[in-house]
């Protein structure tokens, strides 16, 4: 109901900033609104900063309120006659804070939708997956009973319990960017498994297909977290900067890591026009760096 009310407000005219929409939309909106509208990227025209909407949901909403209470022409953070939607004096006073990271952002459309809505979360690996020939979920189901595979995969979920016979068994439940996977592992392993799941949500699962009776799993006989599968094969990594701010720790990212064989090149992005600039020599990845770069709000391309 409350989107409903608020597409019809903007068919009156389209929201101006953040400001015009916590004044139009008072009467509407409330914190679980809000929050569950900054998850899924719902103001991302007015602002694309969702964890900056999200952490200042309280201001919005005490603005909205007393906006309620105010002539339309009086600011509300000033002690004069100003009109606060032409100045967005809302965005003005709202607590800085840093991006949600590209995973941040798919994790948060997904406990707000049940789904991913931008992008899968694998999606930033698609180069990488295709050069280096791992098998997609919809290659599975091609492939013959106890083929050897490689697959990509971001796991949804996993249950470690005791078969009838006492065996340890694992049971994954996971996807990429084309469809869902399962997978299985029994035996003395599963504990050292069950470890990096733990900690690891996009992995690289190497194991022998099981396609019986139109089901078709993965047995698992290891699982290396993307993050270090990345840092061994990757030739090259792109980095999108939009925001110069962050130059100087960026620099500080790549200047700390080890001489390498992955190549880097920034796209500097301002006004609309893209430099493209390649860093003399090579670094060698970590499984860290791509989190690192992703939460100074650098949208990474890897091959």
């Amino acid at each position: 109901s409350a989107t409903s009310a608020i597409v019809a407000e903007r068919a009156k005219g389209p929201f101006k900033n953040i400001t015009d929409f916590a004044k139009r939309c008072a009467p509407i909106i409330n914190k679980r609104v809000l929050e569950a509208f900054a998850r899924v990227g719902v103001l991302d025209s007015i602002n694309p900063n969702r964890a900056e909407i999200f952490m200042n949901a309280d201001m919005i909403l005490s603005y909205a309120a007393k906006s309620k209470e105010s002539a339309n022409m009086l600011s509300l953070f000033a002690n004069t006659i100003e009109d606060d939607v032409a100045e967005d004096r809302l965005a003005q006073n709202l607590v800085k804070t840093a991006p949600w990271t590209f995973g941040q952002k798919l994790e948060n459309e997904l406990s707000a939708l049940g789904f991913y809505i931008s992008a899968h979360p694998l999606d930033q690996y698609k180069h990488l997956i295709s050069s280096a020939r791992l098998t997609t979920s919809t290659k599975l189901l091609e492939m013959p009973d106890r083929a050897n595979v490689r697959i990509a995969a971001n796991v949804n979920s996993y249950s470690h319990r005791r078969t009838k016979t006492g065996k340890d068994m694992l049971s994954i439940n996971a996807s990429d960017s084309f469809g869902n996977i399962d997978a299985v592992a029994f035996g003395d392993n599963v504990g050292t498994l069950t470890g990096v799941l733990g900690t690891e949500t996009a992995v690289v699962i190497s194991g022998r297909i099981s396609n019986r009776d139109d089901r078709v799993s993965v047995f698992v006989d290891s699982i290396t977290s993307m993050g270090q599968w990345v840092a061994d094969v990757a030739k090259k990594i792109t980095l999108d900067v939009r925001n110069k701010n962050v130059l100087p720790d960026l620099k500080k990212a790549l200047a700390i890591l080890p001489a390498g064989n992955t190549k880097v090149v920034l796209n500097l992005c301002s006004g609309g026009k893209k430099t493209s600039v390649k860093i003399p020599g090579g670094i060698r990845l970590t499984k860290n760096t791509l989190v690192d770069l992703s939460g100074l709000g650098i949208k990474v391309d890897i091959e």
